[in-house]
């Protein structure tokens, strides 16, 4: 097709319409880009900026680009083997996706630099070209300089009600429904597809030989194929992307896990599903020594509800156990494959953000467990000195808070640790920790904290009360926990540690003090656990060897196109 021959109407709208889907792509690129992050480098505010910094990036030096070379070489021809171009390359994103996240976590001891760099290689050059598309159809849609700025207006119009619509539909009709990279692969066929318009014959043979061999692939997979991200031995039960995170539930050797966002979240075996498989949350029941008569408990963060069912299970005398889940997803995978006994009247689920309940709410615990990770961070506002005292006016005189918390006690990697705990001794008297492990301080590691609401209001006041107690008490595996008390974390009082605060919550940037130790902990948890990239493990060779087929025919095609005049 060859734009000037066709009405003024009609080719306006060819380029409107490759302006609005090159808009909305973008968008729906960048956030199902976070999916493919996520599981190793999470969802921090550090990961979002570098995104959306090399979107913006790429999308700032296609229009310099795009510009240029439409000024001196235009042609409609020319801009639909972009676009093209641009389509076959986000084909290629899942299967590349996890062998250069990997390749540069390796590589790279930092971890903010590995994510930058991962992200630069897999998201940039999409960026560039979709970049390219405005200036470059502006050119062409121009007919006369009096009406450039009604032109430019309009197509820019078009481009950004694109982006608009692409948000919207990706987070609320895709994402929820679709797994991600067949979204990706979407994205891509959709930017071939509106372009061959304007290409040759070899470009739509080619786009409809690549529709096929991806269908007949996508038909052929089942949940074992997936599986092979988390082990061929593992069966896979769920697989699905939440508005949220990604959430997978495998089985193996009687063990069923959860995992969000790679990360592993809960276990259970299933000759005994009330029993604590992970070894930090069998720490919940430090609870009950501070207070032997538990009746009213809250856990922040459902996960796969190991906590609640042991404390119904081991206290026959507890009146209440709430449990606040944010995702609605976890609560169902919960209930369906973790066994939830939703018959038992003490327990109520609440569907809502932990600190919106907390504040809402005027109802008093005994205890309040936070165990509220989203793969392998906490939400920073579920860590501040505000959120503690929202805890202390819910916490009942002789209260108590078990906070999980994954990082490190000593060495560089240990200032979120210390900030975290600085905080908690603002609001409570007494603050105890027990880390997994007491030989390697320096590693990252599951740490349970302890704090006490009012040291006078207890009898419990002490270390050695609490350790007396649980000689007397047949608390699980409760004098473990007291062999790896830490008695004097190192808390500096110099002004590199934060009190940690809504308006300067340094999380992501603390918890990355030292990138060399997270970078390793994740990348061992990713190769060793075989983190899952929301599918991303795309090995099929057939499908593979015929992308590359068609990279080399459509190298040859795009060759001769920008030869021509």
């Amino acid at each position: 097709m060859n734009i000037q021959n066709q009405s003024p109407q009609a080719g306006l709208l060819y380029l409107a319409s490759i302006a609005f889907s090159s808009g909305a792509v973008v968008m729906a690129l960048e956030i199902t880009g976070s999916r493919v992050l996520t599981p190793v480098f999470g969802s921090s505010t550090t990961t979002w900026g570098i995104l959306i910094g090399i979107i913006l990036t790429g999308l700032t030096i296609g229009y310099f680009l795009g510009g240029r070379i439409a000024d001196s070489s235009p042609g409609f021809r020319k801009l639909c083997s972009v676009v093209f171009s641009t389509g076959l390359f986000i084909l290629f994103i899942p299967f590349m996706s996890q062998p250069l996240i990997e390749f540069f976590i390796k590589v790279i001891p930092d971890f903010s630099t590995a994510t930058f760099f991962s992200t630069l290689f897999i998201f940039g050059l999409p960026a560039v070209l979709l970049g390219f598309v405005s200036p470059y159809a502006i050119k062409l849609a121009a007919t006369t300089l009096h009406k450039i700025g009604t032109t430019a207006g309009n197509l820019y119009s078009v481009s950004t009600l694109g982006s608009i619509f692409g948000t919207f539909l990706t987070v609320f009709a895709l994402i929820p429904f679709f797994e991600i990279n067949h979204l990706i692969f979407a994205f891509g066929f959709i930017l071939m597809g509106i372009s061959v318009v304007g290409l040759g014959k070899i470009p739509k043979v080619m786009i409809g030989i690549l529709i096929v061999v991806f269908v007949v692939n996508a038909t052929g997979a089942g949940a074992s194929d997936i599986g092979n991200t988390y082990g061929s031995d593992s069966d896979v039960l769920v697989d699905k992307e939440t508005p949220y995170s990604s959430l997978t539930v495998t089985e193996k050797n009687n063990f069923r896990t959860l995992y969000i966002d790679g990360a592993t979240q809960s276990q259970i075996d299933l000759d005994d599903p009330s029993k604590l498989v992970i070894y930090y949350t069998k720490s919940f029941h430090l609870a009950s020594l501070i207070n032997p008569h538990l009746e009213e408990v809250l856990f922040v963060g459902g996960g796969g509800f190991s906590g609640p069912k042991s404390f119904l299970v081991n206290y026959e005398d507890i009146a209440k156990v709430d449990v606040v889940e944010i995702d609605p997803d976890v609560v169902e995978v919960a209930k369906k494959y973790f066994f939830v006994p939703e018959d038992d009247p003490r327990l109520e689920i609440i569907n809502e953000d932990a600190r919106v309940f907390l504040t809402q709410t005027d109802r008093k615990y005994d205890a309040i467990i936070l165990d509220a990770y989203s793969g392998y961070e906490i939400p920073f506002h579920l860590m501040t000195r505000e959120f503690y005292e929202i805890l202390d006016e819910r916490l009942d005189n002789d209260g108590v808070i078990i906070s999980n918390f994954l990082g490190s006690l000593q060495g560089q990697s240990s200032k979120l640790f210390q900030s975290n705990y600085k905080t908690l001794q603002e609001i409570f008297p007494s603050v105890f920790v027990f880390p997994s492990n007491l030989k390697n301080t320096d590693h990252r590691q599951n740490i349970t904290i302890l704090a006490l609401k009012d040291q006078e209001a207890t009898k419990f006041g002490s270390i050695a009360h609490i350790q007396s107690e649980c000689k007397m008490q047949k608390i699980i595996e409760c004098e473990k926990f007291f062999e790896n008390y830490y008695p004097n974390p190192e808390i500096q009082d110099d002004d590199d540690i934060e009190i940690l605060t809504d308006q300067l919550s340094p999380v992501n940037s603390l918890d990355r003090s030292s990138s060399s130790s997270a970078s390793s902990q994740v990348y061992q948890d990713f190769k060793n656990d075989a983190v899952n990239l929301s599918g991303f493990a795309v090995t099929d060779s057939f499908v593979q060897i015929s992308l590359i087929f068609g990279v080399i025919i459509w190298a040859y095609n795009l060759q001769r196109i920008w030869k021509k005049v």
